[in-house]
């Protein structure tokens, strides 16, 4: 009973620290230049401890085929790509080096 309600209390302090956590973690892989791979392990931690390592790894592939897609997307429209990062407990995301320009509203010709 008491391992069942520690782990939920950490899980609680997590979902509440949670943001400000992931801001040290963004701003530490700027500076010591390892954000992308230490976000992959920290997620896949993350999943990992919560369920299975299978499943974590199951999950993270799915993860990177749907953000992939992202990625081929913003490249048919010409964006520069600035790659796919991987976030604890909220997915991923792909990313661009600039913002949309709002003149770009179809591919670009192949």
């Amino acid at each position: 009973m008491s391992e069942t309600k520690s782990k939920g209390g950490i899980l609680a302090l997590f979902i509440k620290l949670g943001p400000k956590l992931l801001t040290l973690l963004a701003k530490m892989g700027k500076v010591f230049k390892v954000g992308k791979a230490a976000l992959f392990v920290a997620s896949f931690a993350s999943y990992a401890y919560m369920f299975t390592w299978q499943f974590a790894a199951v999950l993270m592939f799915s993860l990177f085929v749907h953000e992939s897609g992202h990625v081929w997307a913003m490249k048919r429209y010409g964006l520069k790509v600035k790659g796919i990062y991987f976030l604890p407990f909220i997915g991923g995301a792909a990313v661009t080096e600039s913002e949309f320009p709002p003149e770009r509203l179809s591919p670009s010709s192949p």
